[in-house]
């Protein structure tokens, strides 16, 4: 039967063999083949959790929700104008979003975004898309964040001071914005375990690697709680509209490039 199965999905979009692997994985009930490329590593960890075929096929078939109704006009916020965070503010403001970029005072972010503005290969499709990037501070605009679809954090790699800042975005955000931070390799659940429950639903780690305009992975690592939909809306908006290849990862340290890339360089420098 497996072998059937197999045969069919080679047949099928890879949007629709993506789907299969987030819903899995979100269900801890997948093994490490689900974030294969090839079918023919998603299919057996497959059928070993479901073993009816007409089962199978339905879940193949599943529709993945997008992130959002009109995702090339939506608006984010990004808390953190250091290298990572203006960078992704650039990407987001490529594809059409009108972007928030907060730091500890309006001027850190200005000049954060002034820094990424000179690199090389350029963050911007055109420099005049740096317009679509307001700036402010965490003090004086955390109320602005109630505008935004989509809450990114990507303050400096210290889990107490990513928790502490949760605990006090959580209070502004609506009630239907997805909420992610960008992290290497931190505890997705210790950053957020203070949050309130209707904000764990819908909070995960989103791993973008540097520099995000050019580099197509993205590690997506949701929590025990996040809401299956958030996650496989996310993953879609991240494939369709900024041009990721996505991986599903458990919360575990380094996620899965990191701890790959540790594992070579010790078999390799031992």
């Amino acid at each position: 039967m497996a072998h059937r199965i197999a045969q069919n999905a080679c047949q099928l979009s890879r949007r629709v063999q993506f789907q299969v692997r987030v819903r899995l994985w979100h269900k801890q009930e997948c093994t490490i083949c689900e974030v294969s490329t090839c079918v023919e590593g998603i299919i057996p960890a497959l059928a070993g959790v479901l073993t009816d075929e007409s089962k199978i096929r339905c879940v193949l078939r599943r529709q993945i929700p997008m992130l959002n109704e009109h995702t090339t006009t939506g608006r984010a916020a990004v808390l953190g104008a250091g290298t990572m965070g203006a960078q992704i503010a650039a990407h987001l403001a490529n594809i059409g979003w009108q972007v928030l970029l907060l730091d500890l005072t309006p001027d850190h972010a200005k000049q954060g975004l002034e820094r990424v503005s000179k690199l090389k290969p350029a963050p911007f499709y055109l420099p005049e898309l740096a317009s679509r990037i307001e700036i402010g501070g965490f003090d004086s605009d955390f109320p602005r964040l109630k505008e935004a679809d989509w809450v990114i954090e990507a303050v400096v790699e210290k889990p107490d001071i990513k928790r502490e800042l949760w605990t006090r975005v959580q209070d502004y955000v609506n009630d239907r914005a997805v909420l992610s931070t960008n992290t290497s390799g931190l505890s997705i659940h210790e950053m957020s375990d203070d949050c309130r429950d209707d904000i764990k639903r819908r909070f995960l780690g989103t791993h973008f690697f540097n520099p995000p305009r050019y580099l197509k992975l993205l590690e997506i690592i949701p929590r025990r709680e996040t809401d299956p939909d958030i996650v496989e809306g996310v993953a879609r908006f991240a494939e369709r509209v900024l041009g990721k290849r996505v991986v599903i990862a458990r919360d575990t340290p380094g996620f899965i490039a990191n701890r790959l890339g540790i594992h070579s360089m010790m078999v390799v420098f031992p």
